[in-house]
């Protein structure tokens, strides 16, 4: 062996004896938790995509749906079970969530409710949260009101509230000034079948001929028409 191929041996043992040290030293570094993505390697992207595929559609894909009071949601957070939980909204508008408390997620969307649960989790608990939310039940029951009122659109009304005519049409405001009280109209799906209800507003407001509040149903929508002179 001459003296150039013992330096080269020589220079190959010193690089991998640096190498070791430095693969010891960073080894000693890795928590857990990052020696366990380690091991796991590409097996991690196929949790995810399993994780993901296994849950249930979305409540509104849309992403319009905003959550009320006593609505039920399922929070799943991946790799997490201890996190994982269904949930009913209180009447304040609250879910008591592991670690954060009390957590506000009335009038979100399911995307604004898993940003603030991810945001929450991230500043203090978590690396990288991954977080879904599903509506599993809504206790709103929604009717829309279109015509002569002075806020017009859809009302969630929740099981605390009274879901009649009246009680519905005050949250939209009350009638315009050229509103035809006398010719307001319930539209109601049943079973593929329309159904139609005339009322006189008048006569319910009075009392006249034993007329009490109306009872609405989930899905009622509300006309009033305009008065022509």
């Amino acid at each position: 062996m001459n003296k150039t191929t013992i330096a080269l041996v020589a220079i190959s043992i010193l690089t991998i004896s640096v190498s070791c040290r430095t693969s010891k030293s960073r080894l000693n570094n890795i928590s857990d938790k990052e020696m366990l993505s380690i091991i796991q390697g590409n097996n991690e992207t196929s949790a995810t995509n399993n994780f993901t595929k296994n849950l249930p559609p979305p409540f509104n894909s849309s992403g319009s749906y905003r959550l009320t009071a006593l609505d039920v949601i399922d929070v799943e957070v991946f790799q997490e079970p201890e996190l994982s939980k269904k949930f009913k909204v209180s009447p304040q508008g609250t879910i008591n969530y592991p670690l954060l408390g009390a957590v506000s997620v009335t009038n979100l969307t399911v995307m604004e409710a898993e940003a603030k649960i991810t945001k929450l989790l991230g500043e203090n608990y978590l690396v990288d949260p991954r977080v879904n939310v599903i509506v599993s039940s809504t206790a709103s029951r929604r009717v829309n009101i279109f015509g002569e009122v002075k806020k017009p659109g859809t009302f969630s009304i929740s099981p605390d509230e009274p879901f009649t005519l009246l009680a519905t049409l005050s949250k939209a405001g009350g009638f315009t000034d050229i509103a035809d009280i006398k010719k307001v109209r319930i539209v109601r799906r049943k079973l593929g079948e329309e159904e139609i209800i005339k009322i006189n507003v008048n006569d319910v407001i009075n009392g006249k001929k034993g007329i009490k509040d109306i009872p609405l149903e989930n899905g009622d929508i509300i006309t009033v028409p305009e008065t022509w002179l």
